[in-house]
């Protein structure tokens, strides 16, 4: 069964400004919107969060090579997220991920 929209993944602070997180993505990446569907399930995040495939496209931008342990794939899958949903936020611009998504990510490389 589909999971529906959770709060979490509707809104989110930058600055303290407040974004709606799907409208983001849909001016980012509209083929990956699911309407209706916890963001955290979407099949965006199986085929590139999530993907280690995909993953290892983005290690020389934000990691070390070679990736040691999950801590290295969970930091760079929430790299990847970010850049996904929100583009380049610049240089020391900090959000909090859902945390629907982080836990689909903690699921996919435990700590």
């Amino acid at each position: 069964m589909a999971e529906s929209v959770c709060e979490c993944c509707q809104t989110i602070k930058i600055h303290g400004m407040i974004f709606n997180v799907v409208e983001r993505i849909r001016e980012q990446n509209p083929q990956d919107v699911e309407e209706g569907k916890c963001l955290a399930h979407w099949k965006a995040m199986d085929k590139k969060i999530l993907n280690i495939s995909y993953l290892q496209g983005y290690i020389s931008d934000f990691c070390k090579d070679p990736m040691e342990n999950n801590v290295d794939w969970f930091y760079l899958a929430c790299r990847v997220f970010t850049r996904w949903a929100f583009g380049v936020l610049g240089r020391g611009v900090r959000i909090q991920i859902p945390e629907c998504v982080m836990k689909r990510i903690s699921e996919t490389f435990p700590l």
